[in-house]
């Protein structure tokens, strides 16, 4: 049996040679796909929002702005949350020309201490009838001055994962009920004290408090007010009691009532919105995620609708069926820290008075 011969002389690959270009040849077009897919997907996405950056501002009118808030999923570092913004959010809302702010929460309740300060800060401002921080105007008299706009106004707050999602709820519900007393104040030390008051003394009182100090013995009145608060200190609380029990001041012998509602709204509420993060992780997943590696295109479209709706701004009531989401997410909680989070995890709750006044991004 004869051999056929190949043309120009070459000779017929060997079985190693075929094995070897199948692999080469089967994982180059597998990347190759991946990657063709993925831009198509995101052409389409950017497609549907590129208009809104072309689209020329008012002369009053600010770019938007949201905030970005993300937690380390269990079992994994920040990384993760931070590629999966990269990958999956942040270019839609780069081509949509919206800016952002990224906030980390690195701890279990920084980004609930956050939504809760805010909130109250608002509450704490509409009370005292204090206005936002407002942009520098120009010279007064100018025909170019701008008029005042509010600096960094936040047009919507984001989460991604359900951990996030689970603190900016609880954020917005404690800061509702968050006293609007600030509770820390700064005391001034003795030192630095005694080293202002000695700069800002006179001449005079220097070269008198040279003089050797004259001892009095004149007995005081009897008639002083003993009860009577001085100046710089705490003023006297006085609580009532009965049913209705208030806590009042005592302030130059007037009674100041300090009680302050336990709930109070904001005059307004930023949109929310829950973006999902599937951290694949594990061992068992290995497969799943070599498939999700090739078909990264499905996760484009997936998770570019969240960030298409941040872009198109428009919004609907946010619905009870919206609150306790990413439910998917707790099978790929991997690891001791994950296990823990996982059987303390309970549903998602929030206060209907609160909800109520919240607001979503509509998903086409």
């Amino acid at each position: 049996m004869t051999t056929r011969k190949l043309p120009f002389g070459l000779k017929a690959p060997s079985r190693g040679t075929v094995i070897f270009g199948s692999i080469v040849f089967g994982i180059s077009g597998i990347v190759y796909g991946s990657n063709y897919y993925s831009k198509q997907s995101h052409q389409r996405l950017y497609d549907r929002v590129t208009w809104l950056a072309d689209r020329p501002l008012g002369v009053r009118e600010m770019p938007r702005k949201v905030t970005i808030y993300i937690a380390p999923p269990p079992g994994d570092g920040m990384d993760k949350s931070r590629v999966w913004f990269r990958e999956y959010v942040k270019p839609v809302l780069y081509k949509a020309a919206v800016d952002y702010e990224v906030r980390e929460g690195r701890n279990n309740g920084d980004i609930e201490a956050m939504i809760c300060e805010e909130i109250r800060q608002k509450r704490k401002a509409a009370k005292e009838g204090t206005a936002p921080p407002m942009v520098a105007a120009a010279k007064p008299g100018s025909p170019f001055s701008p008029v005042p706009v509010q600096q960094n106004e936040i047009d919507g707050i984001i989460a991604i994962g359900r951990v996030a999602w689970r603190e900016v709820l609880n954020g917005l519900a404690k800061g509702c009920e968050a006293p609007l007393k600030d509770e820390k104040i700064e005391e001034v030390k003795p030192e630095a004290a005694a080293i202002a008051d000695e700069k800002s003394a006179t001449p005079e009182e220097t070269s008198n408090n040279n003089q050797p100090e004259q001892l009095s013995f004149q007995e005081e009145p009897n008639n002083r007010e003993e009860d009577a608060p001085l100046a710089g200190e705490p003023a006297v609380v006085v609580t009532t009691s009965g049913d209705n029990s208030q806590d009042y001041t005592l302030v130059d012998g007037n009674m100041v009532s300090e009680e302050e509602p336990a709930f109070s709204l904001p005059p307004s509420f930023p949109p929310v919105m829950y973006i999902p993060h599937n951290n694949v992780i594990g061992w068992l997943n290995i497969p799943y995620r070599l498939f999700l590696w090739a078909a990264d295109y499905k996760r484009v479209d997936w998770i570019g609708e969240y960030s298409v709706a941040v872009a198109l701004n428009e919004r609907k009531p946010l619905e009870k069926n919206e609150i306790d989401v990413g439910q998917a997410e707790k099978k790929y909680w991997l690891g001791d820290e994950a296990k823990e989070m996982l059987t303390n995890d309970t549903p998602i709750k929030l206060d209907d008075r609160v909800r109520e006044h919240l607001t979503t991004f509509v998903r086409s």
